[in-house]
């Protein structure tokens, strides 16, 4: 059995500890995601994109932080892991509809269509999970889409414009592009 597939199997298929409360430190890190997610805007249009990237920044970091401090103390659970991946898409969509909105971008159509197709496969998947589709571990093509997809992100509104900076978040933005409908499939085939 690989690692994935048993920290799937230890943190998301096993049941529920009644010891564990809800609000555990690794829960409260997901949460403060969704919280910052909410600050992209003001803290954009109070302070500027360096502000702002860097609320982002500091979150997405917490993204990998919270999962290892629940794998490290064994606080895993189905209601954290599903808050973790929501609380991904929320704080991509705040940001991405962000540099849509108000950022000076490089070439708004490439940025719209790539998010769009972002968007567009997270829709898919949760749906199937919504289904009741088990589909099995996080593929690590899932993980490293999200990581692209930060990256991206953070890039495009500390370039905010046309940088060398900007250049590099539609790169990284067109790799997650690709590896989200690479994970996709390969989710897709698992679930059929």
């Amino acid at each position: 059995m690989d690692f994935a597939t048993s920290m799937f199997t230890r943190c998301v298929l096993a049941p529920v500890e009644p010891h564990i409360p809800r609000y555990v430190t690794p829960n409260a890190i997901t949460y403060s995601r969704i919280v910052a997610a909410g600050l992209i805007w003001p803290a954009y249009v109070l302070a500027g994109p360096w502000l702002c990237g860097a609320l982002f920044v500091l979150a997405s970091l917490s993204d990998g932080f919270d999962g290892y401090l629940a794998r490290r103390r064994n606080l895993c659970s189905a209601h954290g892991a599903r808050w973790d991946a929501l609380a991904d898409k929320i704080l991509t969509a705040s940001m991405a509809v962000l540099l849509l909105a108000l950022v000076p971008l490089l070439d708004w159509n490439s940025v719209f269509l790539c998010c769009a197709g972002l968007f567009l496969r997270d829709l898919l998947i949760e749906s199937f999970r919504g289904l009741g589709a088990q589909l099995g571990p996080t593929l690590r093509a899932a993980k490293w889409k999200t990581a692209f997809q930060m990256i991206a992100l953070a890039l495009l509104v500390f370039g905010e414009g046309y940088s060398a900076l900007s250049w590099a978040g539609m790169i990284a933005l067109f790799i997650a592009l690709v590896l989200s409908f690479y994970s996709a499939c390969r989710y897709i085939k698992r679930w059929g």
